[in-house]
């Protein structure tokens, strides 16, 4: 056990560090108009930036040290780099205020950021959510914390927010349709006054 351990937090290192290399080289976003997604879901670049062909986001840890980057392509497809950690980790989008959002995926927390100028966590997905929570709220134990989970067919969204609030004794938001994330919802001109 303790040889795998071992062996993953190496891997961690390794892709931590290449992270940090791509990050580097990824290039600041001026315009939405500089990559497809971006253009797709409505959003400014949110601190994200371009590596390639593809829009590239940094996960930071606790330490808000950069352990890994999720690449997203102009189709959508998002993938995290290879031995990466993704556990807790998070994109923050602006800085903090008294009130803070947690919600799954980059497009939903740029939208609700510039929905509503809050700090707005991005925890990359609804597994996410609960790890991404706790280490939010040691960091601001006296924040207002509002996890914003996506609407599921499923019910994964809405079961994984809510199990994430509860955790740190905070409420959880879903949008009223079924099948929509925040950014689905504002983005078709719908405004959530209050989360």
């Amino acid at each position: 056990k303790r040889e795998r351990e071992a062996e993953q937090l190496q891997r961690h290192a390794a892709a931590a560090k290449k992270a940090c290399f791509i990050w580097s080289k990824a290039t600041p976003i001026i315009n939405q108009s500089e990559h497809a997604y971006l253009v797709t879901k409505g959003i400014q670049s949110s601190g994200a930036r371009l590596y390639r062909e593809s829009l590239v986001i940094q996960l930071l840890d606790a330490r808000k040290q950069i352990v890994n980057v999720q690449f997203i392509h102009s189709d959508g497809t998002k993938i995290f780099l290879s031995g990466g950690r993704k556990y807790g980790c998070f994109h923050p989008i602006g800085k903090p205020t008294p009130k803070i959002l947690i919600c799954e995926g980059f497009a939903t927390a740029a939208t609700l950021y510039e929905e509503t100028g809050l700090c707005t966590i991005s925890a990359m997905d609804a597994g996410n959510l609960k790890p991404v929570a706790g280490v939010i709220r040691k960091m601001f134990p006296t924040n207002e914390i509002i996890v914003c989970g996506d609407n599921d067919f499923s019910g994964v969204g809405q079961s994984k927010a809510k199990e994430a609030a509860l955790a740190i004794g905070s409420k959880a938001s879903i949008p009223p349709v079924v099948g929509m994330d925040w950014n689905d919802y504002l983005m078709r001109g719908n405004h959530n006054g209050e989360l």
